[in-house]
């Protein structure tokens, strides 16, 4: 695996700007188009897998197509329960994970971002060895406030970001942080392996006027060969369900009182 390229020796404190990564989710607007939408869904689902998986810092396009192609096997079964996931209340993933970049501060204790700041060039910087290891990295200068510098680490191809940011925090003079959720309580899609396919599992959550810890869940299977299937329904407040919906053709509905 390249990461064993990296050099830490001269890495130091350094923590994820929380402030601008809204930045990072902008081309996830839910103005954008369906077809463009489920692909930002699908690279974000895989490179949340990958970031699971801890075994790479690589997002394959591989994966990330296969997890488009079950994101519409959801989107053109056409029942009750996949429309009301995918056109009623038009469920997206969370950004938990990044494919791209992320950020970080540093106080210029060794004067390296004062000299990158002129001369733009990374092999005067403590990642000189990271950017020769990936020449698909770039580096670039945010700001600066109150003697803090901030720049942004990014990746033309997708990449398990978060997979640098795990590395980076077992150093012990550095201080790293997942990339922040952009909307912690929000709805939010899960994809797992299981025997036989996949389980997607949407679920809705922070609806106005509803109880600030309601959650409706509902849990799909797809085959092999593509086909869905509903395993259950589910919500955390007995009988309450959500807006404009019914529970239709599923026997298998949990409600808890």
């Amino acid at each position: 695996m390249r990461y064993f390229y990296l050099s830490f020796q001269l890495l130091f404190g350094f923590f994820v700007q929380k402030g601008q990564a809204q930045e990072f989710n902008d081309l996830l607007d839910a103005g954008s188009s369906q077809q463009q939408r489920y692909a930002l869904d699908a690279k974000q689902l895989a490179t949340r897998l990958a970031y699971q998986q801890k075994t790479s810092e690589e997002v394959s396009f591989e994966h990330i197509n296969l997890v488009e192609g079950l994101l519409w096997s959801i989107a053109n079964h056409h029942s009750y329960q996949t429309d009301a996931v995918t056109d009623q209340f038009d469920i997206h993933p969370r950004t938990t994970a990044h494919a791209h970049d992320f950020w970080f501060y540093t106080a210029d204790s060794l004067g390296w971002a004062r000299e990158f700041i002129h001369t733009r060039n990374v092999e005067n910087t403590p990642f000189a060895n990271l950017f020769a290891a990936y020449p698909n990295l770039s580096l670039s200068f945010e700001s600066v406030d109150n003697g803090f510098y901030a720049f942004a680490i990014h990746s033309d191809i997708p990449m398990n970001m978060d997979f640098f940011h795990q590395q980076f925090s077992n150093q012990a003079d550095v201080m790293w942080a997942n990339l922040p959720d952009n909307d912690a309580f929000g709805s939010d899609v899960k994809l797992e392996k299981i025997k036989g396919g996949w389980r997607l599992i949407y679920t809705l959550r922070n609806i106005e006027g509803y109880p600030h810890d309601y959650e409706y869940s509902w849990h799909f299977g797809i085959d092999d060969n593509k086909k869905v299937h509903l395993f259950h329904e589910s919500s955390n407040h007995f009988n309450l369900l959500p807006p404009g919906y019914e529970v239709k053709e599923n026997p298998s509905v949990n409600l808890r009182p």
